[in-house]
């Protein structure tokens, strides 16, 4: 009789993407684990600090200038929300890295080493044509390292969004909480992948590889948090004594001449609104994701003028 066969069983990688897998699997599990000590970290975290409100909020003392009572509870507050804010902002600074990490690694270890050994060759007599070999390439990375990013991304907002600020305040604009908080961190780690990719076709060098994909990615990165993510979206002017709502993002300012009377001057202030979050997240993602289609497209072109 023979063996029944099995039903409904998870699906695995095969071919290509298997090799892929294979190859990198220490550094796609070492991935997962930076994530999970991270978002354990942050939430933590989080939760000591938010049970830390809670106790101080009980003990009716104020953040300032309270009583000789309060100075041991108010300090204890104080340094918890502190240590809350220290994680954050040593996340912010590793934010900024993480698209041109990711693209460095798909550039270097997966695409352009293959290039460089002559390994591609063996895989393209016994798995397909080329352009199979570079997506099952893509593929993997790409949806781990989104997966990986989207999680993160959901626990960083998570803290950030309802851990208490009151002592010390953080803004949604601030280049480096931005990157955090919405789904351009995703947009960011897409392109940084589609630029390993075409930069690896380009240069054929692991080093070389590497180095122009970090750079690439960091400059486009750098160019949206200077100057074009203020242009996404219109301004709001206010002028003189007007005033602009709270946690409002100002993105310049200066001193104007006032309508009908020359040799009088005024300030003005142009600003996103807090309302503006998602729509300019949503269109620095678009324009990031239309960005990596583009740089996929060249590539799988270059691969094919380079083998036909």
């Amino acid at each position: 009789m023979s063996a029944p066969t099995l039903r409904g069983r998870a699906p695995a990688l095969r071919g290509p993407d298997w090799v892929t897998g294979r190859l990198h699997r220490r550094s796609l599990w070492a991935a997962l684990v930076i994530l999970v000590l991270l978002v354990g970290a942050l939430l933590g975290l989080w939760w000591i600090t938010n049970a830390a409100h809670t106790d101080f909020a009980a003990t009716g003392c104020p953040v300032n200038d309270g009583p000789a009572e309060c100075d041991v509870p108010t300090r204890h507050y104080w340094d918890a929300e502190y240590r809350f804010r220290a994680l954050l902002q040593i996340l912010d600074l590793l934010l900024p890295v993480l698209p041109a990490a990711v693209g460095a690694f798909v550039s270097g270890p997966v695409i352009a080493r293959e290039l460089e050994n002559g390994t591609y060759k063996l895989a393209w007599t016994q798995s397909g044509s080329p352009a199979r070999w570079l997506l099952s390439r893509l593929a993997l990375p790409t949806v781990w390292a989104v997966t990986l990013t989207a999680a993160f991304t959901v626990a960083y907002r998570l803290a950030w969004v309802h851990g208490p600020h009151l002592v010390y305040e953080a803004h949604w604009y601030d280049d480096f909480y931005y990157l955090g908080l919405g789904p351009v961190l995703v947009g960011y780690v897409v392109l940084g992948i589609a630029a390993g990719a075409l930069v690896a076709l380009l240069t054929r060098g692991t080093a070389v590889a590497m180095a122009v994909t970090a750079v690439a990615v960091e400059a486009i990165l750098l160019a949206f948090s200077i100057e074009l993510r203020g242009l996404l979206l219109p301004v709001t002017r206010v002028t003189g004594e007007e005033q602009r709502p709270d946690n409002s993002w100002v993105v310049d300012w200066g001193r104007v001449e006032v309508p009908g009377a020359p040799g009088t001057h005024t300030t003005y202030h142009e600003y996103h609104p807090s309302s503006h979050f998602w729509p300019l997240q949503l269109i620095e993602t678009g324009v990031l994701l239309a960005l990596a289609a583009l740089a996929v497209l060249a590539a799988f072109r270059v691969l094919r003028r380079l083998h036909a």
